[in-house]
């Protein structure tokens, strides 16, 4: 899928959108089971510019083009000032943690206690006040990672927090600490001091659950629930749902 950004160069750029359409035709033929009875290779050389100017091309490309303008450009919601990314605390940070946290909160059995989300997943540097569209979202996260919830000890969560303190900082809900000399301290989950021995819900991406961006201790996990559903779409829902947001950072991790 486009985003928004994708689209504004789409016009300039024909073989992009003509694979685009091959793909989608493909991928619509997915449910069908056919066999290759023979294959017939050949190399055709196309011309940027003659794709360009060439009107019959436009009018094949035009329905495709409307459809995805019409479905990136979507307003989903507003929000009242710029959300940024940013280390060790970003407004754009704590919106796609709390909206991890707030989806399996809200739209599953699980009772998770915090979420968690690498760093290097925010893909966008800002989101300037006003309409926040579809097409945003996607640039904002453009990966098909799924939601997971890892049933985790104590012990494993300060591993995982002096990991994250190691690395500047990364986007967290439902977690508290300070970071000094590259460790974190004072953790607390939703308020009360972490014990080591307890066992807690964390809400996380597959790929980080699967040890991405070195997170191994995640592999220590009692327990992994696959939630089937992408964080993109849990973002998405989140806004959907507020329609109006205001965030400010709140000291969820701070610099001792």
């Amino acid at each position: 899928m486009f985003s928004g950004k994708c689209l504004a160069s789409i016009m300039p750029d024909m073989r992009k959108l003509l694979l685009y359409i091959i793909i989608s035709a493909c991928t619509a033929a997915c449910h069908t089971p056919y066999e290759v009875s023979q294959k017939n290779a050949s190399a055709v050389r196309m011309n940027a510019d003659s794709l360009q100017t060439d009107s019959n091309i436009l009018l094949m490309i035009a329905p495709y083009k409307h459809k995805l303008d019409a479905q990136m450009n979507e307003v989903i919601a507003r929000t009242g000032n710029n959300l940024f990314r940013a280390q060790p605390e970003g407004t754009l940070n704590n919106l796609m943690a709390d909206a991890m946290l707030w989806y399996v909160a809200t739209q599953t059995e699980l009772k998770p206690d915090m979420a968690m989300m690498n760093y290097g997943g925010v893909r966008l540097p800002q989101i300037s006040s006003g309409s926040i569209t579809v097409g945003k979202v996607y640039e904002l996260m453009p990966f098909d990672n799924m939601l997971e919830v890892l049933e985790l000890k104590g012990s494993d969560i300060k591993l995982l927090c002096n990991h994250i303190a190691a690395n500047g900082g990364w986007p967290v809900s439902g977690l508290r600490f300070a970071i000094k000399e590259g460790k974190a301290q004072r953790i607390s989950i939703n308020g009360t001091a972490i014990e080591s021995e307890k066992t807690y819900l964390l809400v996380t991406s597959d790929y980080v659950a699967n040890g991405g961006d070195k997170a191994d201790m995640l592999k220590n996990a009692v327990k992994r629930t696959a939630i089937n559903y992408k964080v993109r779409d849990a973002l998405l829902d989140y806004l959907k749902n507020k329609q109006t947001i205001q965030l400010e950072k709140d000291g969820r991790i701070s610099i001792d």
